[in-house]
């Protein structure tokens, strides 16, 4: 009996013994790639360069395969050359793993995993077991952070440049690593009409990843602890001192009402504000005579933004004379002319020729979807009255 469990103590010495020298699996070395994470770190800090951190397993067959298969392609190699190249072993790296969220969208960790890290802060993840084409399309989306014409890249400059000047400050958080960030800038803001409207700003632009004090001092500022999560973000000051968060992916349109409604009441292109030469042109061309009354307050910019937004609107509209006036400076004659509107914004349309009770079209403020379908319905009921000329049909009421 005794010789019986010193054999079964000996057995399982033996077998601990073979389990601790078996210990874990190394990573064997990958060419071009270190192991020493903060080393890397530091050397893209100190070299300005982007960051890629990959997190393996020798266990891993989809490791070993992305390895040898997708990074080891050449679109793929030479995209990731100006990277500095860290791989990491995740069973050694959770921590690591969990600071840079390499982990699924129910929190799970898991092999191969390649964060990217941008020299401003921006960061993105990538699945490891993608193509090597896809990997390299991904790659391609991810530009380099630069200077943008026009707009002051230093928040100290542009806080003091709009002192200076008078010109309220305007800031742009944005990115390099978000196509809609670049989408936003070659497209809305490089449309000359919006350049115009904002010429009375002072233009700060900022990498939304690098500035995280002033992105929550923006969001307090525009009210309710409101937070900056995404780029492109432009932030606007509005009436009282008061600031706005304008989303960046909106259109040309709807970014010059935000403008023209939001610090004063300003001019806003393809509406002119001459009420008595609209109505004399109506008449001359026999045409309906539209006209849009806001103010110098949000519920107008989200009113205006929907309405030039909506090409249905836009459809509808053109077959009338269009104004725009000020609410709140509406001349006791005009005022009774539009059968007194108790408030704005609103769109009115009316044939100046007849006595007939215009038609008057509102929208209430709310979600983007909800001003996007508020504003097919006044396309829909537009289009309506617009064919009361022809004697068609009669708007709904």
């Amino acid at each position: 009996m005794r010789a019986r469990t010193l054999r079964g103590i000996a057995l399982a010495a033996l077998l601990a013994a073979a389990a601790a020298g078996c210990g874990r699996d190394e990573l064997a070395p990958l060419p071009g790639w270190g192991s020493d994470y903060e080393e890397a770190r530091e050397q893209a800090a100190a070299e300005k360069k982007p960051l890629a951190v990959l997190f393996s397993a020798a266990w891993s067959s989809a490791a070993r395969k992305f390895e040898s298969k997708t990074l080891s392609d050449r679109k793929v190699a030479d995209k990731l050359s100006g990277f500095v190249r860290v791989r990491l072993d995740l069973d050694a790296s959770q921590k690591t793993a969990a600071a840079l969220e390499a982990r699924d969208r129910i929190g799970n960790f898991g092999v191969p995993w390649l964060v990217l890290v941008s020299p401003e802060g921006e960061r993105k993840s990538v699945a490891g077991q993608c193509s090597a084409d896809d990997l390299a399309g991904f790659l391609d989306t991810l530009g380099t952070w630069g200077p943008l014409p026009g707009w002051e890249s230093d928040p100290a400059r542009a806080e003091a440049a709009a002192k200076e000047s008078g010109k309220p400050l305007a800031v742009l958080f944005s990115s390099a690593w978000d196509p809609a960030a670049a989408a936003f800038e070659k497209g809305a803001l490089a449309d000359e009409r919006v350049g115009k409207a904002l010429s009375g700003y002072t233009l700060l632009r900022v990498n939304l990843a690098a500035s995280p004090e002033l992105a929550k001092r923006e969001g307090r500022e525009a009210g309710k602890d409101r937070k900056i999560q995404t780029a492109p973000t432009l932030v606007l000051p509005a009436a009282q001192g008061d600031r706005r968060i304008i989303p960046g992916k909106c259109p040309p349109e709807a970014l010059l009402a935000a403008v023209a409604c939001l610090s004063g009441w300003k001019a806003l292109p393809g509406w002119p504000a001459d009420y008595a030469a609209a109505v004399a042109q109506a008449k001359a061309d026999k045409k309906p005579l539209a006209v849009v009354l806001d103010s110098a307050d949000w519920p107008s910019a989200e009113f205006l933004g929907a309405v030039m937004e909506s090409e249905a609107v836009k459809k509808a509209l053109a077959s009338c004379v269009r104004v725009r006036l000020e609410f709140g400076a509406l001349p006791e004659d005009i005022r009774k002319a539009l059968r007194s509107p108790a408030s704005g914004p609103c769109l009115i349309v009316l044939d100046p020729s007849s006595d007939k009770v215009p038609e008057e079209y509102r929208m209430k403020s709310g979600s983007a979807e909800a001003a996007r379908k508020a504003a097919e319905t006044i396309a829909e009921r537009l289009k309506k009255a617009t064919e009361l000329k022809a004697g068609k049909e009669t708007p709904a009421q």
